[in-house]
């Protein structure tokens, strides 16, 4: 849904007060800042009429002219794709006031990027049920003619429910569809002369200035993403819970090299294998493959594998063991 209405240009001073009252205008409440990245930011918002709790992304104070266009390109294309899966994130409302733009969202309480950086430590079945739902999110957008281009745990959202965990990937940015661009089949897509992606989860191929790639960027991307969330968080060693924080540290050296060489993976460290699954080491090393035609043809291969290796662990281990992880993170957090 589209609104508009004619509101002048937000200066710093007003932004706040102004911003309020569109939001009122529009049906509801500020609540508070949840988080600002380098194009937008995202608040927390009251629906006036259901009293439930939204997100909202929006540019924020003085943005930019190039930032706008940018932004609105952006969410247009989000609401364009009208997803319908549970776990992607889907838009609830659209409007344009003035020079600003906002988007709407169910509101989620964590992110993966938080999970990562706190120092507990998890059990496999709650982070198996997080990573197949990312992978059936992932598996509906390549099934839709969608390259995300940016998976990471920032992009990676969740609710803790009665039933379990919910997860929703978000976040759309540097997406691109087979459809609207190239109009061919998606094993056939590729994209090229133009960097993208965020460089920790980025296939070596993204990273290329005249690089090529398909959808198997992505399942580098979440390759990266198991590796990490199974290899750091079912670890005991110290050693792994600070590597996130560096993963924003990194320089143009690193860059280069990068492109030419693979770190160990976390799920190879002598601590983490000994109580993982062999066929879930073997999927994440595969996913991790610096040349794409080495790693799984599709995602929905990866989806069989990660749903087998969870049913196969939930019987050796116990159906409750989930439950009991989500209650025991409900009750810390």
């Amino acid at each position: 849904m589209l609104r508009e209405a004619n509101v002048n240009s937000y200066g710093e001073n007003n932004f706040d007060e102004v911003y309020r009252r569109t939001l009122r205008r529009h049906g509801y409440q500020f609540v508070q800042v949840i988080g600002k990245g380098g194009m937008s930011r995202v608040d927390e918002v009251r629906h006036l009429a259901t009293g439930e709790l939204k997100a909202i992304k929006h540019l924020g104070a003085n943005p930019p002219p190039d930032k706008v266009e940018r932004f609105k390109r952006t969410l247009r294309r989000e609401t364009e794709y009208a997803f319908d899966h549970p776990n992607v994130m889907k838009g609830l409302d659209f409007f344009e006031d003035g020079a600003n733009i906002f988007f709407v969202m169910p509101r989620m309480q964590h992110n993966l990027e938080h999970l990562l950086l706190d120092d507990r430590k998890y059990e496999l079945p709650f982070l198996l049920d997080i990573v197949v739902q990312t992978v059936a999110g992932l598996n509906y957008l390549h099934q839709n003619g969608i390259i995300h281009r940016d998976l990471k745990p920032s992009n990676i959202l969740y609710n803790l429910t009665a039933d379990g965990v919910w997860v929703v990937i978000c976040d759309f940015g540097l997406s691109q569809d087979k459809v609207a661009k190239f109009k061919t089949d998606l094993s056939r897509f590729v994209g090229g002369g133009r960097r993208a992606g965020t460089l920790n989860y980025a296939a070596p191929e993204q990273m290329r200035k005249d690089g090529r790639y398909d959808k198997r960027c992505d399942i580098y991307s979440m390759g990266r993403v198991i590796d990490e969330l199974v290899g750091k968080k079912t670890s005991q060693d110290k050693r792994y819970l600070n590597t996130f924080q560096q993963d924003h540290e990194i320089d143009a050296l690193s860059r280069r090299i990068y492109l030419y060489k693979l770190d160990k993976p976390f799920i190879l460290t002598g601590d983490v294998r000994r109580h993982l699954p062999y066929s879930l080491m073997n999927l994440v090393l595969r996913c991790l493959q610096k040349h794409p035609e080495r790693r799984p043809s599709d995602i929905v291969q990866i989806f069989y594998e990660l749903t087998k290796i969870q049913q196969e662990y939930r019987m050796m281990n116990g159906a409750e063991a989930l439950q009991k992880e989500v209650l025991t993170y409900r009750a810390k957090a």
